[in-house]
C-alpha cells in the first residue's frame, strides 16, 4: 500500500480524494479478491467521485451535497451506480458501488468538508 501512495504522491488530485479513493478501493478487494488496487483503479475511482459530487451540486446546495455524501437516497445511489457503471467492467461494479457507499458512511465532517473543497472548481 505504500508504494501506491508513493506513486500517488505526483499525482495533481487532492489528497483526501486519494485517501478516499485509496479505502474505497481496499474495501471493494475485501469484497471481491480478484478485484485489482492499482493507480489506473484509484484515479478511475477519483474520477467517480467527483463526477458524482459534480452532478449533486447542479441540484443542491453545499449543506444538501453534504447530507447526500453522508446518507445517500436513491437518487444519489442510482447516480452513483450509474458513474461506476460507465467506469468499471461489470464484474466490478457491484464491489466498488458497495465499498463507496460503505466508506461514505465513515467519513468525518472534516473529511467531507475538505472532499467537498477539493472538489469546487475554481
Amino acid at each position: 500500500m505504500e508504494e501506491l501512495k508513493s506513486v500517488l504522491a505526483e499525482w495533481p488530485a487532492a489528497d483526501i480524494q486519494k485517501d478516499i479513493a485509496i479505502r474505497i478501493a481496499t474495501h471493494a478487494q475485501a469484497r471481491r479478491r480478484e478485484f485489482s488496487v492499482d493507480p489506473a483503479t484509484i484515479l478511475i475511482i477519483i474520477n467517480c467521485i467527483i463526477n458524482v459530487i459534480r452532478l449533486l451540486y447542479v441540484c443542491k446546495t453545499d449543506a444538501g451535497v453534504e447530507g447526500s455524501i453522508r446518507k445517500p437516497g436513491r437518487v444519489e445511489k442510482y447516480l452513483l451506480k450509474r458513474q461506476v457503471k460507465k467506469e468499471f467492467p461489470k464484474h466490478e461494479v457491484e464491489p466498488v458501488y458497495l465499498a463507496m457507499i460503505d466508506v461514505c458512511k465513515t467519513l468525518s465532517q472534516k473529511e467531507i468538508n475538505e472532499l467537498l473543497d477539493s472538489t469546487k472548481e475554481k
